[in-house]
């Protein structure tokens, strides 16, 4: 073409020096005036960096493909919104898709229809700039899909306000379905735990109680129901714990990070009252990197129990009218020794 006198643009791949990367050019060349027999002697050579231009088509790109996420464009004055992908109609969901806004807004769901209508209010007006909702569309087979909608103001008229919107949606289907679960299986869990007699727990790395169920601050049975716990470091709950060897294995146990099975240890909850008896089972909390984050453990009162233990060994091993070791507990210490 050139030889001929036209003018030729083209594009083309092209190294600068001491670069590895590629870059892309734009080349026009425009060639001289002709001679007397018409023949051209050379061309002037114009080029342009566009690297920059196919890098932000090569992200449109993306963008328009990727799943689970997709671009549109609200055009207000047209009436229309056009999106990359059609997640309306999972059969075609990856294939552009040119909505009305009454069509496309007939298929949200009508809880959300307030909301989504705030959002395009909002953003519409001459202050608005950039506004995000979650909506529930309702697709033509009759599913729904949630998502997040992000949208930002690309054009404004000349009395400020929107004509057309640019933005991102997102599928949080699968999120809000996995914590919905997440949910029903911690209400079921709670629920279990206020019709249980024990208590379940949780602490801190620093051995501070974060949680408790609310079943052992009302349990009627035991003089527990009185206490507030949570904010309690769990080695400050028990004064006398210095001289209880019970405690000392706790502390022990937890200083290591090790599981608690069935440890039995001695509970006051004043000086002036009774002693009481707690059963503890416990695991500690380590989190995906490998790392302590606390306990979370089941708490049982078996005062009662030890009590009568204590009885039934008194009965056992020393006389109901002297109350003096009998001789089967002299045979057991000759035995232990």
């Amino acid at each position: 073409a050139v030889l001929r006198g036209e003018i030729a643009q083209y594009e083309r791949q092209g190294h600068h020096a001491g670069r590895q990367a590629k870059r892309w050019l734009r080349v026009r060349l425009v060639p001289f005036p002709p001679d007397e027999q018409g023949a051209v002697l050379g061309y002037f050579c114009f080029m342009q960096d566009t690297t920059r231009l196919h890098a932000s088509d090569t992200s449109l790109d993306l963008l328009r493909t990727s799943p689970g996420l997709t671009v549109w464009e609200l055009d207000l004055q047209t009436g229309q919104l056009h999106a990359e992908q059609n997640w309306l109609d999972e059969a075609h969901r990856h294939e552009p898709k040119t909505f009305t806004i009454p069509e496309w807004m007939g298929h949200v769901a009508p809880a959300d229809l307030p909301a989504l209508e705030q959002a395009i209010a909002r953003i519409s007006a001459p202050d608005g700039f950039v506004q995000t909702v979650e909506t529930r569309f309702i697709r033509v087979d009759g599913s729904t899909v949630t998502t997040m909608n992000h949208g930002m103001v690309r054009e404004r008229g000349p009395d400020g306000v929107a004509t057309r919107i640019f933005g991102l949606t997102w599928d949080i289907t699968e999120l809000r379905q996995t914590q919905t679960r997440l949910q029903r299986s911690e209400s079921r869990f709670r629920m279990l735990a206020e019709l249980s007699s024990e208590w379940f727990w949780e602490s801190d790395p620093n051995d501070v109680l974060i949680y408790i169920t609310r079943s052992s601050r009302r349990a009627s049975e035991s003089p527990l129901a009185t206490l507030n716990l949570v904010g309690h470091n769990l080695n400050s709950l028990y004064p006398g714990q210095e001289f209880s060897p019970e405690w000392a294995q706790l502390r022990f146990l937890m200083e290591e990070h090790e599981e608690v099975r069935d440890l039995i240890v001695p509970f006051r909850l004043g000086p002036d009252q009774a002693l009481l008896w707690w059963r503890i089972d416990a695991s500690p909390m380590i989190d995906h990197l490998g790392l302590f984050q606390g306990y979370r453990g089941v708490v049982r009162d078996v005062t009662k129990a030890h009590q009568a233990e204590e009885k039934l060994e008194l009965a056992a091993y020393r006389d109901t009218l002297t109350g003096l070791a009998n001789r089967t507990l002299f045979e057991k210490h000759v035995e232990d020794a």
